[in-house]
């Protein structure tokens, strides 16, 4: 990460000296979210929790949790030389879990989205993820529990071109870095997901969007090892995936005071095929997953300066392997309820 910060400074230094006359905001969002499955667990695992078993395996102290988060926006909105609209924004990111403190998060970002005119624009962003907690498993190098964690780069670009007053298609280009610790090296991976989506705006209360992405994971594998030899099993988690979005936007659904409160609905399918080909290899040989995905979410106005905003989100997994045991402890379900205040500055 420290060798991107000097470029992210010499980035957004650069964008501020070649603006003109610009407009500077800071949003600040508080968030409180109820999470029934913080570690995707399967019936099984929480069952074996519940029941202290394989307490080793376990270091949270509870199932759920409820999520407190804080999240700073602050950006300036400008025209260049050449009377390109552009936004640069920083976003800082602290997810605070009440129960279980190995799961807090951080992020921190930087984006700018350029308007070339005014059916053409181009996004581009960099967030760094410094610590995702996942669970605690079982190292190669030592058979011994321990906590599963990473750290994640993701670089990402989009192109939006409005091609009808009414139809707009968009190509979008994500590259990411994983990065495991020390006992888990054979699940780094580089990641590369190209996307296609389409927005049509039905009419002024109902837009629909539908995107198609295309995901391709390359862990490393036994090049994570100086003698590969020696380790007994090989644990290969590439895959390539399938992903199928789509989503309908209602704005001004309905009135309260006479403020509009807009609703959202998306859902989200994903086909996962792991690539692994090493014999012994349970958790990734022949296994495919499908994770299903929905979600809502409700913007209220309280005033020019106040937004309230509600969300709601269901995850399942269906994995589907020579294992039975694998199946049985990968497949998962939950639901997150959240409540935010946007306040803007």
């Amino acid at each position: 990460m420290k060798k991107f910060l000097p470029v992210l400074f010499f980035v957004f230094s650069s964008i501020l000296l070649n603006a003109k006359p610009w407009d500077m905001f800071v949003d600040l969002t508080i968030e409180n979210t109820y999470n029934n499955n913080i570690l995707k667990l399967s019936d099984t695992d929480i069952s074996r929790f519940k029941n202290e078993n394989d307490i080793e395996r376990f270091k949270i102290n509870t199932v759920d949790d409820l999520v407190i988060s804080a999240k700073a926006v602050t950006g300036i909105k400008h025209t260049e030389f050449f009377g390109h609209t552009q936004i640069a924004k920083i976003t800082l990111k602290y997810d605070k879990y009440f129960s279980n403190g190995m799961k807090d998060e951080a992020a921190i970002g930087i984006d700018t989205r350029r308007f070339f005119s005014r059916k053409v624009n181009l996004y581009l962003g960099y967030f760094y993820y410094p610590h995702i907690y996942v669970n605690r498993y079982q190292s190669v190098l030592d058979d011994a529990y321990h906590d599963f964690t990473y750290a994640k780069n993701v670089y990402t670009g989009k192109l939006t071109l409005k091609v009808h007053t009414k139809i707009s298609i968009n190509y979008k280009c994500e590259y990411s870095q994983v990065y495991y610790d020390e006992y888990f090296t054979e699940y780094d991976a580089d990641n590369l997901e190209h996307a296609l989506g389409l927005t049509y705006s039905a009419s002024s209360k109902v837009r629909i969007g539908a995107r198609y992405s295309y995901k391709v994971s390359t862990a490393d594998g036994e090049d994570a090892f100086e003698n590969p030899a020696e380790i007994d099993i090989i644990k290969d988690a590439s895959y390539k995936a399938n992903i199928y979005n789509l989503s309908f936007i209602f704005p001004r659904l309905f009135f309260i005071k006479k403020s509009p409160v807009d609703f959202s609905a998306s859902t989200r399918f994903e086909q996962r095929y792991f690539q692994s080909e090493n014999a012994g290899d349970e958790y990734h040989l022949g296994r495919n997953d499908n994770i299903w995905q929905v979600k809502g979410y409700l913007e209220y106005p309280l005033s020019d300066k106040w937004k309230l905003c509600g969300s709601t989100r269901f995850e399942k997994r269906i994995t589907d392997c020579p294992y039975s045991d694998v199946e049985t402890e990968k497949e998962y379900d939950l639901y997150e309820m959240g409540l935010s205040i946007i306040i803007f500055l």
